[in-house]
Order: structure tokens, then C-alpha cells, then sequence
């Protein structure tokens, strides 16, 4: 807790995914990393699978929280769930005339 930016992407690499959005508290960024998960003989790169994903919670550049987003936000699970099968089903489905 306490850490700037610099100091975490020092630590923990670039991240793979960032969201920022000004609130009445001041600038709230979120940094995510994950890694690809093996499932049976393929590496599958994506956040909802992996068993590793991690975020950091930034306050005006200060670390506030982190940890595993779905044990912190269930409802993103769900939700992350519902866009991957919509992109699944959009991809399956013939191109439309």
C-alpha cells in the first residue's frame, strides 16, 4: 500500500491492461496482470482463465488496493463471462447478407 505507479510497474512488469476515471476522490487507475493459462496441450491468454491475474488500485497515484479482481468484484466475472461468450457466439455464427 503506499506504492507509486513507477514503483509497481518496477516490480511487476508492464501491465497488460489499465482503466482510469477521474471520481469525486480524485484519479482512480487500475492495473491488471495475468498469465496465460495451459489447458490440455494449449496456452490460453486470457484473464478470466488464468489463475494468476492480479490488479493494482492507484488513488491519485498511490497504491489504495490490490489483489485477485474477482475475489474484489465478483459481478467482473460474470461479465467477463457474458463478453467472451458473445464474442464466441458472434464468431460461430455465418456472416450475415
Amino acid at each position: 500500500m503506499g506504492m507509486t505507479r513507477p514503483e509497481v510497474v518496477g516490480v511487476m512488469g508492464p501491465p497488460r491492461r489499465v482503466a482510469a476515471k477521474q471520481t469525486d476522490k480524485g484519479i482512480r487507475e487500475r492495473l491488471y496482470w495475468w498469465s496465460p493459462s495451459l489447458i490440455g496441450f494449449t496456452f490460453i491468454d486470457n484473464e478470466a482463465l488464468s489463475g494468476d491475474r492480479v490488479f493494482v488500485a492507484l488513488l491519485d497515484g498511490k497504491t489504495v488496493e490490490w489483489g485477485d479482481r474477482y475475489q474484489f468484484e465478483p459481478s467482473d466475472a460474470i461479465q467477463d463471462s457474458i463478453n467472451m461468450t458473445k464474442e464466441i457466439m458472434k464468431s460461430a455464427r455465418p456472416a450475415q447478407k
